[in-house]
């Protein structure tokens, strides 16, 4: 099985996705994630577009065996959608595949069930539908999205339900991802779903609803459950801290990255094990995050 990673600039400039403390940040976890993942996978992918590539193959050489741009088709995309992305990466896939976010190091490697697994993803997250607070906004999508796939309601008589984190994901299972991309591709470009998708509030919500949502919705309909890299809860909370310790087994950031300690840590993290790359930070442009 190969890694991938993705990155569509689209969402980076728009200033509206889940901040890092600092673009240098942003670079430094780069490094990181994607020398840690080629230690555990010998086929590492970037799916990007052209700014990507000019950072992290022109001037960073990150340690990626296969390159695409593909995502560059969608610069011209007007909706900050940032989890649309990622499932263009999926959606071009035609071999078994997991997909590593960025902020997502992998100490060790991915236990050996993950990598023969249907659909593999991080770990179960709990949907309370009816809070409008949550990070999905439940009730704010469906009241202003006038468009979504039958699938998608599938939960509807439900009052609290797991769907997938994506921190990672993927699998063997490449009819179920695809199943899942076409309908998130409806979704997203739909014409009925635009006005919604001009809304403030919608980069985050609409994103978890047309990745994690609905591929848990997806996986629904085929009865079928995702191969969980972890299920215990004090182990998934033991993810999200910013642990840079040798005994750690897997860390995803996720909301710690634009805190000042995450920052400090992985900074001098990277500037201890890969000085090389860490000296290149200083050529890359400063982004207003």
């Amino acid at each position: 099985m190969k890694a991938i990673m993705s990155l569509w600039s689209v969402p980076i400039f728009s200033g509206k996705t889940n901040p890092w403390f600092s673009s240098k940040d942003m670079w430094n976890s780069w490094i990181l994630s994607s020398h840690l993942a080629k230690q555990h996978y010998n086929e590492l992918e970037l799916i990007t577009d052209d700014y990507g590539k000019s950072i992290l193959i022109d001037k960073l050489n990150l340690p990626f065996t296969n390159v695409s741009t593909e995502l560059q088709k969608y610069n011209d995309f007007k909706y900050v959608i940032w989890s649309f992305g990622k499932t263009i990466a999926y959606s071009l896939q035609t071999s078994p595949f997991i997909h590593l976010d960025f902020d997502v190091y992998l100490w060790q490697p991915l236990p050996e069930r993950l990598h023969s697994a249907n659909i593999v993803a991080q770990n179960p997250e709990w949907v309370l539908p009816k809070d409008e607070n949550f990070p999905y906004k439940v009730p704010q999508f469906f009241e202003n999205v006038k468009w979504v796939t039958p699938t998608m309601r599938i939960f509807d008589h439900l009052d609290l339900f797991q769907v997938p984190c994506c921190g990672i994901f993927g699998g063997t299972n490449l009819d179920i991802i695809q199943d899942y991309c076409r309908q998130a591709k409806l979704i997203v470009t739909h014409s009925d779903n635009a006005a919604a998708m001009k809304m403030e509030w919608f980069s985050t919500g609409f994103s978890c609803m047309c990745e994690q949502y609905l591929i848990g919705a997806v996986l629904e309909s085929y009865s079928l459950k995702p191969e969980y890299l972890f299920t215990v809860d004090q182990d998934i909370q033991q993810v999200y801290r910013p642990n840079f310790s040798p005994y750690a087994k897997f860390t995803h950031l996720v909301g710690s990255k634009n805190k000042t300690e995450s920052s400090e840590v992985l900074n001098n993290y990277v500037k201890e094990k890969y000085p090389k790359f860490h000296e290149k930070l200083s050529q890359l442009p400063t982004i207003s995050l």
